[in-house]
């Protein structure tokens, strides 16, 4: 089968080399040019490298002097995004290269840091009656001045 990312490929017959061929997912509307290798005269090959997406993808071409042809591919998902080896840090950092992070690890130091739990709901309480006795207070003000 084919992973998603690898290229799809399709061989035709030399005697009858088509001359547009065509690829869409199943679910998207619009379909993308396919290309046709014709340099060996002996074998004539379509092949589409936009499989980023895992689906069902449908090749339309056609045949001069007859109907179109079409096949159906499934693009599987990488196997490489189901395994679940653990990585190292220096592997971990080359993923994410762009990016400069520190990583902190379970059992470290740094990882304790704000960790200490503190209820904020008597803080934000008194912050809320505060604010509706300092709004009572200034309606009454702006109440009297008129």
């Amino acid at each position: 089968g084919v992973e998603a990312g690898e290229p799809i490929t399709q061989t035709a017959d030399p005697a009858r080399p088509p001359t547009r061929a065509l690829m869409q997912r199943l679910g998207v509307p619009e379909p993308t040019s396919v290309s046709i290798d014709r340099a060996d005269p002996a074998r004539v090959t379509m092949r589409h490298a936009h499989t980023r997406t895992a689906g069902l993808y449908q090749l339309t071409w056609d045949l001069p002097g007859g109907a179109d042809l079409q096949r159906t591919f499934a693009v599987n998902p990488s196997a490489a995004e189901s395994d679940l080896t653990p990585i190292d840090h220096d592997q971990f950092r080359k993923l994410l290269t762009p990016l400069e992070v520190e990583i902190i690890t379970l059992g470290d130091t740094r990882a304790t840091l704000g960790a200490e739990r503190i209820e904020m709901w008597r803080t934000l309480a008194f912050a809320l009656l505060g604010l509706a006795l300092f709004e009572s207070l200034l309606a009454t003000w702006v109440g009297r001045e008129r």
